[in-house]
This record gives C-alpha cells, sequence and structure tokens, in this order.
C-alpha cells in the first residue's frame, strides 16, 4: 500500500517538476511546451475570450511571430493546449492505475487530486468542463480517444481489484465509466456550488471527497 501511494505520489510531483502537469514549465521542456504552458496559464487567469495571444507569447518569453509559427491561430492554440493537458492527466492516471493502492485510498486520491486541481485553476477548469464546438471533428475524436484511454487504465485497476477480491464482479469498463463520470459529476458541482472560493469551505471539500468516495463503495442504500 505504501508504496504505491509513494509511486503515485512521485509520478504526480515529476510531472509537475518537468513541466508536464498543469501548464506548468520545466526548464527541460521545449519552446512549444513552454508555450503550451503559458496558455494554459493564460486562459486560466483571462478565459478562452479574454486572452491573447501577445499576453500568451509574453507569459512564454517568446516573440508573437515565433508563437504564430507554432500555432496558426488562438484556437489552434487553445485545441493544442487542452490536448496537452488531457494527455498529460492520462499520463499521470496511468501511473495511478498502475500502483498497488487498496480501492479506497485510489478513490480518495483521484478525487482529491481533481479538486487540488480545481482549487489551484478554477477558470481553467470551467474551461476544460465546458463542451466546446469550436474543436471541430478532429478535436472531437481526438478527446474520444483520449476518454478510451482513461478508461482503459481504469478498467485495467478495476479488473485487477475484482480478480483480487476487493471489489465485487462487475464489468471492468462500467466500473471505469462511473470513475470518469463521477469526476466530472464532482468537477461541475464543486464549480457551481462555489465551494472552491472559500477558504473555510475546504474542510467541507475534504469531507465531500469522502462522501463521494463512499458512494462508489457502499452505494445509495442504506445497508
Amino acid at each position: 500500500m505504501e508504496f504505491g501511494m509513494r509511486s503515485a505520489r512521485a509520478a504526480w510531483g515529476e510531472m509537475r517538476r518537468r513541466g508536464m502537469l498543469f501548464g506548468e514549465v520545466g526548464r527541460e521542456e521545449d519552446k512549444r511546451h513552454r508555450i503550451l504552458g503559458a496558455a494554459a496559464r493564460v486562459f486560466a487567469a483571462r478565459g478562452y475570450q479574454q486572452a491573447k495571444m501577445e499576453e500568451i507569447a509574453l507569459e512564454a518569453g517568446v516573440g508573437k511571430g515565433t508563437l504564430y509559427e507554432y500555432f496558426p491561430s488562438k484556437k489552434e492554440l487553445f485545441r493544442q493546449m487542452v490536448a496537452y493537458l488531457f494527455t498529460t492527466h492520462s499520463r499521470y492516471l496511468r501511473t495511478l492505475c498502475r500502483s498497488d493502492l487498496p480501492l479506497a485510498a485510489f478513490l480518495e486520491r483521484l478525487f482529491r487530486d481533481a479538486v487540488e486541481f480545481m482549487r489551484e485553476h478554477r477558470l481553467l477548469a470551467q474551461i476544460l468542463l465546458a463542451d466546446h464546438p469550436f474543436l471541430g471533428e478532429e478535436g472531437a475524436r481526438f478527446f474520444w480517444d483520449i476518454k478510451e484511454q482513461i478508461v482503459a487504465h481504469l478498467s485495467a485497476y478495476a479488473r485487477r481489484k475484482i480478480e483480487g477480491g476487493e471489489m465485487r464482479p462487475l464489468e471492468p469498463q462500467l466500473v471505469a465509466a462511473v470513475i470518469l463520470h463521477t469526476l466530472g459529476a464532482l468537477g461541475y458541482y464543486l464549480l457551481v456550488k462555489g465551494e472552491l472560493d472559500r477558504e473555510e469551505s475546504r474542510e467541507g471539500v475534504e469531507g465531500l471527497v469522502r462522501g463521494v468516495r463512499d458512494v462508489l463503495l457502499y452505494g445509495l442504500g442504506r445497508s
């Protein structure tokens, strides 16, 4: 158990250190990753409509012309930034799902990490949870592929827990879909309720994380 928790946290910390998580910039990352990291921060601070390419170039430490060499429009930059973040999250989730965390600890860690992201990047979380028809058919296919990857990671974890007797004999893909959609529902609930805006709400959010975990562990019935 302890090894699994350390492994997941180490992977999380390593991605943060290298600039691979939530748009942070690492010294070793190439210029494209620096721009994507800068875009994530500017979109998080300003929103899609208000963000300007000039601001992103300044944040990334590159010229505006260089920015357009990599990304011909704000729309394309946003699409690739979202792809970058979701791909990074898929890598993190793969590492977490390969850990030996017990089911309860796994779910709590998964939901708490999601809350941490929303706390640090509230506006960006709102952007990512929204529907964006301007991402186009290619973008929709990409997100479907990423979703399939995430479902595969969660399914593999569920299958191991079922085989080990820690989880009831359910269809692993169904378990994965329920966990994935619970993550989305948790995000919508926290952002709509505004619980992340108040410092005193932290204890309540922690209770909510444990409550959501318990719903998945024990169901909605009283017995």
